[in-house]
């Protein structure tokens, strides 16, 4: 406002004129010589002017009920409100204020036509403003007050100032401050009009503010449900801290909360940061107990809350306030059965006055929030020593194992000595002999299938002993450079015969990128061989047998597939034991030779199968091994 200007203020219960005269808007008729008639018509004019402002303002109610059963929020209904009642009255601009109960001040929330930022908060115990008027009254009335302004070009204008109180059952909640051109009066249509849209305003205030305290009071219920259910199952210790935080951040509308446990194992109780909301509890520092005024006070059963932090001498860290905004703070004990075990502390942006009831909500969730830190803390111990125990009995279990793969191989080093010198001897002479039988008797004879059959069971019998040999043995593997698809094709052609008897097709699918590797030729080779005639014996007759090699990182891989009859999933464990076969004419030791051969290469080998469409072993070996231990253990499948 210019700094010349004068208000004048007038009676708001002084009677209203029924119309507005408006010399400009009267239509004159030049024609008519009776002044009754001439009368006549501008009472009409006038009637019919009240008419257009009713039905125009009864059309601005009939969009804000609308408006009202909508699901709009509170601040847009308050627009709502302001932009018809600007419309109206023909007015420039208008702001809505709100009582703030806690602080009794009129703060501006809602502007159109202006800046809002225009509109200092007003104390109600102090002024004679026009609006602080309005705002103490508990009547229905119209402040209205006319000041004059200077414009730019100079010229001074009259603006007349309006006020009415937004009441709600006799408590006035606000104020609508209107500001029009003109010193002219309201007309009673616009001064109904205006009264009814500051009844609506009011409707919406108290909407608006029931809903808040419900939504409040079913958070608050939510959180202490939540609290109650974590108590209920309380598993996972740190997600129990965490969405304690979680919750109470989000409840009270806070910024930042944290939760501290009280640590006395040492000399002195420290006050250890195990939860925070939004960051890592390793972002704050733990303290001891004793430099710590608020915690001290917690720790002792009440709750502590401060309104400013910057300028309350228990708040020592106000550094600390000012780099993270925090304006307010309040905190509880975590109590459980009369044992205090930490504090939980909400930090606001805003200052804020926190009620007896938000101090009531917050010792209670403290209350049960300590009750499933202690159900979680003991869950976590009972875990920790199940897993302890776990872990002594699949040490137990492995030990086991071991002693009896000891005890077998100490018995097949026993039985391949006499294997060796007692066994094999014997079957080399009735081997040549029955080949000397066969040859006098000739092809024809019965005698030469019988001499067959003695022949075919001796050579069954001597790669028995070689396998048990083999396995009994277990020799280092002598590493040079191999080129591991060379081999492949040397399998290949060895087992060409064999398989083509067998109606089984051979796909190689090699990886010619592959580089050299250390390997123990001989070894794998055997290790070849052994995966080849499994797959071969899995499939009887016809059927596909592929031969692949690749590199996976710093690997590589050799898969042999079969369409075979495949292996249960419960076999799958079984399969590498020493002498175990589902075949009645087997050792059972092919496949344990070849773990071990690729153990004591520092790889591992996988299994894939499926019933009645075959199996897959993968034997991933290792390219760029740093360094050979012999019988390394293979990760676990």
């Amino acid at each position: 406002m210019a700094e010349d200007a004068e208000e004048v203020r007038e009676n708001p219960e002084s009677p209203r004129q029924s119309a507005i005269r408006n010399p400009e808007s009267e239509i004159q008729n030049p024609q008519s010589e009776d002044p009754t008639a001439e009368l006549d018509r501008d009472a009409l004019l006038a009637i019919n002017r009240q008419l257009r402002e009713r039905v125009s303002g009864l059309a601005a109610l009939h969009r804000i009920t609308l408006a009202l059963g909508s699901a709009r929020q509170a601040a847009g209904l308050l627009r709502l409100v302001v932009e018809e009642a600007i419309e109206l009255l023909h007015a420039t601009d208008g702001v809505i204020y709100l009582v703030e109960p806690a602080t009794q001040r009129l703060v501006a929330r809602v502007a159109v036509g202006v800046a809002i930022e225009q509109f200092p908060a007003l104390s109600l115990d102090s002024g004679e403003d026009l609006v602080i008027e309005a705002a103490q009254s508990r009547y229905h009335r119209v402040g209205y007050a006319v000041t004059r302004e200077r414009r730019e070009d100079g010229a001074q204008v009259a603006i007349l100032r309006l006020a009415v109180p937004l009441i709600f059952e006799g408590r006035s909640l606000g104020v609508v401050a209107l500001r029009r051109v003109g010193a002219s009066d309201l007309s009673m249509v616009e001064e109904e009009l205006l009264w009814m849209l500051a009844g609506h305003a009011a409707q919406v205030l108290h909407n608006a503010r029931l809903y808040a305290e419900l939504e409040q009071s079913y958070r608050e219920l939510s959180l202490l449900y939540d609290v109650q259910q974590q108590i209920v199952s309380a598993i996972d210790y740190q997600r129990v801290l965490r969405q304690i935080v979680q919750k109470l951040n989000e409840v009270f509308g806070a910024k930042d909360c944290v939760l501290r446990l009280v640590d006395r194992s040492g000399s002195e109780p420290i006050m250890r940061v195990v939860a925070v909301a939004g960051r890592d509890p390793a972002e704050m520092a733990d303290r001891p107990l004793a430099s710590s005024q608020i915690d001290q006070q917690v720790m002792g059963g009440g709750v502590v809350a401060i309104r400013d932090l910057l300028t309350d001498p228990r708040f020592s860290t106000k550094q600390f306030a000012l780099e993270r905004g925090f304006a307010s703070m309040i905190s509880a004990p975590l109590r459980a059965r009369d044992n205090i075990t930490g504090t939980i502390r909400l930090y606001t942006e805003e200052p804020r006055d926190f009620t007896v009831e938000d101090q009531k909500l917050l010792a209670a969730v403290a209350a049960q929030a300590a009750v499933a830190i202690e159900n979680a803390n003991l869950y976590r111990e009972i875990e920790e020593k199940n897993r302890e125990l776990r872990a002594s009995y699949e040490e137990l279990r492995k030990t086991q194992q071991a002693l009896v793969a000891k005890e077998k191989l100490a018995l097949l080093g026993e039985m391949a000595a006499t294997v060796a010198h007692e066994i094999r001897n014997p079957l080399t002479a009735i081997r040549g002999f029955a080949q000397r039988i066969s040859r006098k008797v000739g092809p024809d004879a019965r005698a030469g299938d019988y001499c067959h059959f003695i022949v075919e069971e001796v050579d069954r019998l001597d790669r028995f002993i070689k396998d048990v040999l083999d396995f009994a043995r277990r020799p280092r593997p002598a590493l040079e450079p191999i080129d591991l698809n060379v081999l492949i094709r040397d399998i290949v052609r060895l087992l060409q015969d064999e398989l083509v008897q067998h109606e089984i097709t051979m796909v190689p699918m090699l990886d010619l990128s592959l580089p050299k590797i250390r390997l123990d030729e001989s070894q794998i080779r055997q290790l070849l061989v052994n995966l080849v005639q499994n797959a071969r014996q899995a499939m009887d007759r016809e059927g596909t047998l592929t031969l692949s090699t690749e590199r996976v990182d710093d690997w590589a891989v050799l898969s042999v597939s079969d369409t075979g009859v495949g292996i249960p999933r419960e076999n799958f464990d079984r399969i590498w034991e020493p002498f175990y076969t589902t075949r009645t004419h087997g050792t059972g030791l092919g496949l344990s030779l070849v773990r071990r051969i690729v153990e004591d290469h520092g790889g591992r080998v996988e299994v894939e199968s499926r019933l009645g469409e075959g199996t897959t072993f993968r034997v991933f070996l290792p390219i760029h091994p740093p360094g050979l231990e012999p019988r390394a253990p293979a990760p676990a499948e």
